[in-house]
């Protein structure tokens, strides 16, 4: 009886659904966040845009090599005395640090269409200066719209 119960529980731990991950190909992707689940992300949440791994800190910062940092849900802004003052992020706050982040990056393998789309509906479309298509890997429950454009 022990035995099967502890299968059972390690079967259950190895199926955890959090581990999948949504992958997506295309030459060319728009990316916006859901205003509605933003508040969802949480530190050490990540997604993949090719082999630049882009990860959620309650403390955000542009990042390093192949390494870009968000801010997560809620995020310290800024410390007063001993204390943190918090501020919510928004889809247009968040591709703006996204968008920086890519920019940022030594080696930027990608041109970035936004325009005013950026700024105001927080929209980033994305594609490879060689053309080949951009390998997107995020979890199901990660509070972004993928759109594949071509």
């Amino acid at each position: 009886m022990k035995k099967s119960f502890i299968a059972f529980c390690i079967l259950i731990i190895g199926c955890n659904t959090n581990e999948k991950w949504i992958q997506i190909k295309a030459n060319t992707i728009e990316l916006r966040y859901n205003q509605l689940k933003i508040n969802t992300i949480q530190p050490e949440d990540v997604f993949w845009i090719d082999d630049i791994k882009i990860i959620h800190k309650e403390k955000p910062f542009i990042g390093f090599k192949n390494n870009l940092v968000l801010p997560s849900g809620k995020y310290i802004r800024t410390k007063i005395g001993d204390e943190n003052v918090y501020q919510n992020s928004n889809m247009i706050s968040l591709a703006l640090h996204l968008y920086n982040g890519i920019e940022s990056i030594e080696r930027n393998n990608y041109e970035i269409f936004s325009g005013a789309h950026l700024q105001t509906q927080g929209r980033l479309i994305l594609r490879r200066k060689d053309k080949q298509p951009i390998n997107l890997r995020i979890k199901p429950d990660y509070p972004i719209h993928v759109r594949v454009v071509e």
